[in-house]
C-alpha cells in the first residue's frame, strides 16, 4: 500500500469520527443525525448536474449501500442514547473489517497475506477488549450499546463491500459518491416529517453543525471510495477503523467520557494493528 492511499484513509478515519462526535455532542442525537445526512444530501444534490451518472451495473450495488449505510446510521443514533461514544462507536466500526476482509476474498479475491491479516486480528482484539469493557460497566453502556453496536457493525460490513464494488464499477470515487449520497438525506427527511419533529426549530440552534458534519462525512466518503480503488477493499476497510482511535479521544477530552485502563489498552491494540496494516 502506497503511502499515499495510507495518510488519505487516515484523514478519512479522522473525518469520520469527528462528525460521529459532534452528533453525540448534540442534545438530539436522532434528529442531528437525520440533519447532517439531510445537509450532505443536499449537498451532493446540488452537484448532480455537474457529475456524470454511475453505470447501470453500478445501480444495484449502490441500492444495497444506501440500505446499509441509513440503516447503521439510525442503529448508532439509537446506540449513541444508550451508551458512550468511546463504546458504541469502536464496537460498530471496528468489528467490520473481519466481516470485510472474509466477505472481500469471495467477492474481489483479495486475500490480504500474513501482515494484513494480523493487522485485522489487531484491530479484532482490540475491539474485544472495548467489548468487555463495556459488558463489565454495566448499565446504559453495556448489553444494551453492544447490541445495537454489533448489529450496525455486521451492516457496516456488508455495505462497506457494496459501496467498494460500486465504485469500482464507476468512472470515479467522486462520482459513486455524488450519487449514491442523494437518497440518504431524504428519507432522513421523510423520516423525521412522519415523527412531527421540529426540524426548524433543531435547525435555528443546530444549522452550523448539520452543515459541518454533512460536508465532513461527504469528504470522508469519497477519500475512503477513492482508496478503495486504490487498494484491496479488507485492508482499507481495517485501516479506516483506525477511527475508533480518534473517537476515544473525542470521547474523553471533548465530550468528557470515562475512559478506563481497558479502554486505553485496547487503543493501543487497534494502534498496533495500523502499523502491522501499513507494513502489508
Amino acid at each position: 500500500m502506497s503511502t499515499t492511499v495510507f495518510l488519505v484513509i487516515l484523514l478519512s478515519a479522522v473525518l469520520h469520527a469527528g462528525w460521529n462526535a459532534a452528533v453525540k455532542a448534540s442534545g438530539d442525537r436522532t434528529l442531528s443525525m437525520a440533519t447532517v445526512s439531510m445537509a450532505g444530501s443536499f449537498m451532493c444534490i446540488l452537484a448532480l448536474p455537474f457529475v456524470e451518472g454511475p453505470p447501470p451495473e453500478a445501480w444495484p450495488w449502490m441500492f444495497a449501500g444506501f440500505l446499509g449505510s441509513f440503516g447503521t446510521q439510525a442503529i448508532l443514533a439509537r446506540a449513541y442514547s444508550t451508551g458512550e461514544l468511546s463504546v458504541a462507536y469502536p464496537l460498530t466500526r471496528g468489528l467490520a473489517p473481519v466481516t470485510v476482509t472474509a466477505a472481500g476474498a469471495l467477492l474481489f479475491s483479495e486475500v490480504p497475506g500474513p501482515l494484513g491479516l494480523a493487522g485485522v486480528v489487531a484491530i479484532a482484539l482490540g475491539v474485544a477488549l472495548l467489548a468487555a469493557d463495556s459488558m463489565r460497566a454495566g448499565g446504559h453502556a453495556g448489553t444494551s450499546t453492544l447490541g445495537l453496536a454489533l448489529s450496525a457493525a455486521v451492516i457496516t460490513a456488508l455495505y462497506t463491500l457494496a459501496n467498494a464494488k460500486g465504485a469500482r464499477l464507476s468512472p470515479s470515487a467522486l462520482n459513486y459518491a455524488v450519487w449514491s449520497s442523494v437518497p440518504n438525506g431524504v428519507v432522513w427527511l421523510g423520516v423525521m416529517l412522519v415523527q412531527r419533529r421540529d426540524l426548524k426549530q433543531h435547525l435555528r440552534t443546530d444549522a452550523l453543525r448539520s452543515l459541518g458534519g454533512g460536508l465532513v462525512s461527504n469528504v470522508a466518503y469519497v477519500l475512503v471510495l477513492w482508496c478503495m480503488r486504490q487498494a484491496p477493499v479488507a485492508l482499507v476497510s481495517a485501516l479506516r477503523e483506525t477511527s475508533v482511535l480518534f473517537s476515544i479521544l473525542m470521547g474523553v477530552f471533548w465530550l468528557k467520557e470515562r475512559a478506563s485502563t481497558w479502554r486505553w489498552m485496547a487503543g493501543g491494540m487497534i494502534c498496533s494493528g495500523l502499523f502491522l496494516l501499513r507494513s502489508a
